[in-house]
């Protein structure tokens, strides 16, 4: 059996990937695969997401065996295990402890993935969507609400990025494949899945409309001022405030720390194609490859 590791990133369309593969359990059964994906892995695998701080891994590894036994290949999609978008946020850091993680992964696998994807996208870009996104459902109750122009100066000033990410994953999985995506480049998601299990999908079909869209930038001040009033308001609720919310001109980064962030993010894109720790960059012309 084969074990493929589609790792996130987080705000990359790893909900749309992961939407299309749970819908579709037949069409991936048919090629000898199956599928695990965020949100129902700790109810197949229970206590899957405390592995990396030292979980009882019993429970979960008679599960994996269990969804294994007979599948030519294993897919397992959850972007947790190389760390937290919020604590990103909250803390200024870039998935800092992503190599401690997937360190306990590896060891809870027993066995080299053949391939690992990952999804990253520009900086400016990638903060903006996960703080829009926090915001429309985090519970900030105890931890308190973080503004963006509180924390924008140290979120363009963070050196730690995709390529560092990328390194990590090689040191914890030296003799994997490593398949990266930028969003930028619009891979298609039914020719990726194709590629991440080894076998054509006859009859996969992507989601149509967006998914776990953030809201949209126009809407942070707002989101801002309600969770201030209402720390703990659910998802629903702020979906229903922001339907009668007015957008407003949102700043974001300043200009000059756009252009350094999209230098940085230029940057990686042009190690990776080179080469980078052995992965493979992938253009959608590519992903429908072998």
């Amino acid at each position: 059996m084969e074990l493929v590791l589609h790792i996130g990133a987080h705000r990359t369309g790893t909900t749309a990937l992961q939407q299309m593969l749970a819908g579709q359990g037949e069409v991936l059964a048919g090629a000898g695969a199956r599928a695990l994906v965020h949100g129902e892995i700790e109810t197949r695998l229970p206590g899957f997401a405390a592995i990396a701080n030292g979980g009882d891994t019993g429970p979960a590894r008679a599960a994996l065996e269990a969804e294994a036994r007979g599948m030519r290949c294993l897919l397992i999609s959850e972007e947790n295990m190389i760390g937290d978008m919020g604590w990103n946020l909250r803390s200024a850091s870039f998935y800092w402890r992503a190599r401690r993680k997937l360190a306990a992964y590896a060891a809870f696998f027993g066995r080299a993935p053949a391939r690992i994807a990952l999804g990253i996208r520009s900086y400016a870009r990638y903060w903006i969507s996960a703080h829009a996104k926090e915001l429309s459902y985090r519970d900030v109750s105890r931890s308190g609400l973080v503004r963006f122009a509180d924390i924008r100066d140290r979120l363009a000033e963070i050196e730690r990025g995709w390529c560092d990410l990328v390194a990590d994953i090689r040191e914890v999985f030296p003799d994997s494949r490593i398949l990266v995506c930028p969003v930028e480049a619009g891979l298609p998601l039914e020719p990726l899945a194709e590629r991440l299990v080894g076998a054509p999908l006859a009859g996969l079909v992507a989601p149509r409309e967006r998914v776990n869209a953030a809201p949209e930038a126009g809407l942070i001040a707002a989101m801002e001022e309600i969770r201030a009033a209402e720390p703990s308001i659910g998802r629903k609720a702020m979906a229903a405030r922001l339907a009668k919310a007015t957008p407003r001109p949102f700043a974001g980064f300043s200009p000059a720390q756009e252009a350094r962030m999209a230098e940085r993010y230029a940057d990686d894109l042009a190690r990776l194609a080179g080469g980078f720790a052995g992965v493979e960059l992938l253009a959608p012309e590519e992903a429908r490859g072998a």
